[in-house]
């Protein structure tokens, strides 16, 4: 029922060691439990989305610099209110 809880105290003089086995557990893993498996799949989707998440934050970049140039060539953003209303609102927010 549930799992069980187990630790590893690595002491920092057997970090080398420790390594060096893990990695020939892994490649015992690798070359002859499960063979047949693509451990380098993960990898190359990995370099994919990261790929593409770079290239939709490029493109969001360029859209949010065309729409501050376009702000700025027309002085500024059109606003319902002007700046007098708005401190007569904090004005009347502040009248307790």
């Amino acid at each position: 029922d549930g799992y069980q809880r187990h630790k590893i105290f690595l002491y920092k003089e057997d970090f080398n060691r420790f390594v060096k086995s893990l990695s020939g557990a892994v490649d015992h893993v690798k070359t002859t439990l499960m063979p047949e498996f693509d451990y380098d799949e993960y990898e190359r989707r990995q370099a994919e989305w990261e790929a593409q998440k770079a290239a939709e934050e490029a493109a969001g970049e360029t859209k949010s610099s065309q729409e501050a140039d376009t702000t700025n060539e027309s002085g500024s953003e059109s606003s319902n209110e002007s700046p007098a209303s708005d401190a007569d609102a904090v004005e009347d927010d502040l009248s307790w």
